[in-house]
C-alpha cells in the first residue's frame, strides 16, 4: 500500500497553502474535525492511531476547542506516534461517549405482524427484529457540538449499528418502515422532527448528525418519510393530519430547493434537459477516511486531485460508497477508487427521487388548496420526468441507465437502482412493461440463492462494496417493489422469490450467528457481504426494516429450514445486547 513519505506531505502541505489563498471548501469550519493539510486531524489520521479513521472524529474534547488546540500546538512539529497517543487520551473522550441509550416511550409489544406472519421461523424473526430497535435507541447528551462532533437532536433516533453510531439519513426510509410495522408511531414522529430541525438549520439532511458530515447529504427520502407517516397517522387519527401536512410541507420545500441547487444542463439529441447529480463541491479529503484519501489523492496530479476529493465524498452522499457505478473510463487495477468519478455522473436514482418528492410536496400543497406552490412543484416533477426519459432511457434495452456526462454515454450494466422510475413512479406514458420485464430477465439476476446482488460487476482486482456479489437491503425492497408495480403475474413471482431468498438469507444468518449485517453475500445465504473501506458492520438499521417490510408484503412466505429454537433465542439476544450496552 502507498504510504505518505516526507515528500508527499510537502506536496500536499503546499497544495493546502495554495487551496487557503482560493477560500477552500472544508467538509466543516471546525478546526480540530475538519482541518486539512495540517493540525489535530491531519496528525492523528496520518499517523493511523486507530485502525478506522472514524474513530477519532467521533471522540469529543474534554476541553474547550481553544485550549486543546493550545495543547496540541505544544507538541510542536510533527510529534511522535507516542505523543499524539497520550494526548488524545489526555485531551479526549472515547468514541461514542456523546451518545446514550435512547428511550422508546411508545413500546408496544406484540405488533399486529406477528399475527399476520405464518410461518413460524419467520414470526420469531420479526419479533427478534421488533426487540432489537430497543438495542439501537440513542440520544444525543450535548447541548452544543463545538466540544463533539455530534449534533445534537431533540429526539431519541435509531442507529443503523457498528461504527454508525448516529443517525443516517436515507437508512431510515427504511429503518421507519419496519417502526411503524413495530407500531411506534411517537418514536417515527421524533426522527422526523428531528429532520426538520437538520433542515431548520442547514438547509439540508447531512449524510448523518456529525458536523463533517454537514456539506453533504444523501439520496434524499425525507419526503417519502413523511407521506408514508402521515398515511399511517390518517388511518389512525384523520383530525390531526391537515395540521401534520402544514407542519412539514415547508421544511419538504426547503429541503428540495437544495437539490435544486444540484441541477445541471444536460443536452442529448439537440435537446437540453435540466437533472441531478452527487457534486459536494468540496474538494479535500473526507475527514473519516482522511488518511486512505491523501494516500490515494497524492497520485493524481495537482489539478486532478481536488475534483477526485469532491467526487469521493460525492460518492459518499450517493450512499453507494462506493460502486462501478461511479467509474469513469478505463479502471485502474492498482487504485480502482482513483476511476471514481461521481459528480460527472446523472444518476437514475436520484433524479426519480426528486420527482416523487415534487410530486408528494404538490399533493400536500393541494390539500392545504395552495394552487400556487402545488403548480409550481408539478412543473418541476413533469421537467425532472421529461429528462429521465430524454436522458436516463434506452429505448433499445427498455431500461433506464445512468448517464456520464463527460463521455456522454449511459451506463448499460445492471444496477437495481436502474429500476427507480418504476419505485418511485416516474416513468413516461405507453411504456410497454412486459418489455421491461424481458430485460430484467435477460439480466438474469435473480439466479442467486442469497438474493439479487447489487450488480453483475465481479472484480477481484477492484471489487467495491456496492457491487457483486453483495446484497444491501434496501435494494432489495426496491427490486421486489419495483417488480410488483409492473403488475404482471410472472414479475409478481419473481418478487416474491427474490424475496424468499433474502429473507432465508438472513434468517440463516440470525440463526448462526445472533447477527444482522448490513449486507449480505447473494451466493452463499447466511454469509456477511464484503468489500468496502470498514469491515461489515451488525444491528442493523435498515436490514431490520427491510426484512418486516418483505414479510408484511408476504405474510405466507416459507422459511426453507427451523434453523434456531425462537423463544431461548430472543432471550438469548436480549441479554447480549444489555451486555453490550454495558461493557
Amino acid at each position: 500500500m502507498f504510504t505518505l513519505t516526507k515528500g508527499s506531505i510537502f506536496v500536499l502541505v503546499s497544495s493546502y497553502l495554495q487551496i487557503t489563498s482560493g477560500d477552500p471548501s472544508w467538509p466543516c469550519d471546525h478546526p480540530i474535525y475538519c482541518q486539512p493539510y495540517k493540525g489535530i486531524l491531519h496528525t492523528v489520521q496520518t499517523l493511523k492511531i486507530f485502525e478506522d479513521g472514524k474513530t477519532f472524529v467521533d471522540m469529543n474534547l474534554k476541553n474547550t476547542v481553544d485550549e486543546t488546540l493550545r495543547r496540541f500546538e505544544e507538541l510542536g512539529e510533527n510529534p511522535s506516534k507516542d505523543r499524539v497517543v497520550r494526548f488524545l487520551e489526555e485531551n479526549f473522550h472515547d468514541a461514542e461517549s456523546d451518545l446514550i441509550p435512547g428511550n422508546i416511550s411508545d413500546w408496544q409489544s406484540n405488533p399486529a405482524i406477528l399475527d399476520k406472519i405464518q410461518d413460524e421461523s419467520f414470526k420469531e424473526l420479526v419479533n427478534t427484529l421488533h426487540n432489537r430497535w430497543k438495542h439501537l435507541t440513542r440520544q444525543t447528551v450535548y447541548s452544543s457540538d463545538s466540544t463533539s462532533s455530534i449534533i445534537p437532536l431533540e429526539y431519541s433516533f435509531i442507529v443503523p449499528g457498528g461504527r454508525f453510531r448516529e443517525i443516517y439519513y436515507w437508512d431510515s426510509y427504511w429503518t421507519i418502515k419496519g417502526l411503524l410495522l413495530s407500531e411506534l408511531y411517537e418514536t417515527v414522529e421524533g426522527m422526523l422532527n428531528n429532520f426538520k430541525h437538520l433542515i431548520s438549520r442547514f438547509g439540508h439532511i447531512p449524510n448523518g448528525n456529525r458536523i463533517y458530515y454537514v456539506k453533504r447529504s444523501q439520496p434524499p427520502f425525507f419526503s417519502l418519510m413523511v407521506d408514508q407517516f402521515i398515511e399511517s397517522v390518517s388511518m389512525r387519527d384523520p383530525s390531526v393530519v391537515r395540521e401534520m401536512t402544514a407542519e412539514f410541507v415547508m421544511h419538504m420545500a426547503k429541503e428540495f430547493q437544495f437539490w435544486e441547487n444540484r441541477l445541471r444542463n444536460v443536452t442529448v439529441d439537440g435537446k437540453t434537459y435540466e437533472l441531478a447529480a452527487y457534486d459536494v463541491g468540496v474538494q479535500t479529503p473526507r475527514p473519516e477516511s482522511y488518511a486512505e484519501d491523501l494516500e490515494l489523492g497524492v497520485l493524481l496530479p495537482e489539478e486532478k486531485r481536488f475534483e477526485w476529493y469532491n467526487h469521493m465524498i460525492s460518492g459518499a452522499e450517493s450512499g453507494w460508497d462506493y460502486s462501478s457505478r461511479w467509474y469513469s473510463g478505463k479502471v485502474n487495477a492498482d487504485h480502482p477508487l482513483l476511476s471514481v468519478s461521481t459528480a460527472d455522473i446523472i444518476p437514475v436514482d436520484l433524479n426519480s427521487i426528486l420527482y416523487r418528492n415534487a410530486k408528494i410536496i404538490e399533493k400536500f400543497y393541494l390539500a392545504l388548496e395552495n394552487k400556487e406552490e402545488a403548480s409550481r412543484f408539478s412543473s418541476r416533477a413533469e421537467k425532472l420526468q421529461n429528462g429521465i426519459r430524454g436522458v436516463l432511457w434506452n429505448e433499445r434495452d427498455y431500461m433506464w441507465y445512468d448517464y456520464n456526462t463527460k463521455t456522454g454515454l449511459q451506463n448499460r450494466n445492471f444496477y437495481p437502482s436502474n429500476l427507480a422510475p418504476i419505485y418511485f413512479n416516474s416513468t413516461h406514458d405507453n411504456i410497454n412493461y412486459t418489455r421491461v420485464l424481458d430485460s430484467i430477465i435477460a439480466a438474469n439476476v435473480t439466479r442467486f440463492p442469497g438474493g439479487v446482488p447489487t450488480s453483475l460487476y465481479n472484480s477481484t482486482k477492484h471489487p467495491q462494496q456496492w457491487d457483486f456479489p453483495n446484497v444491501w437491503p434496501p435494494l432489495v425492497e426496491m427490486f421486489v417493489t419495483s417488480l410488483e408495480k409492473l403488475n404482471l403475474t410472472k414479475a409478481s413471482e419473481l418478487a416474491k422469490d427474490a424475496a424468499g431468498k433474502y429473507l432465508n438469507n438472513v434468517l440463516k444468518s440470525v440463526g448462526d450467528n445472533w447477527t444482522m449485517y448490513e449486507k449480505y453475500n447473494c451466493e452463499t445465504p447466511g454469509k456477511a457481504g464484503s468489500g468496502g473501506e470498514y469491515n461489515v458492520q451488525e444491528g442493523f438499521g435498515w436490514s431490520n426494516g427491510v426484512a418486516m417490510s418483505l414479510l408484511d408484503r408476504y405474510p405466507d412466505l416459507v422459511s426453507r429450514a427451523r434453523i434456531y429454537a425462537p423463544s431461548s433465542l430472543v432471550i438469548v439476544l436480549s441479554i447480549y445486547y444489555i451486555l453490550l450496552s454495558i461493557f
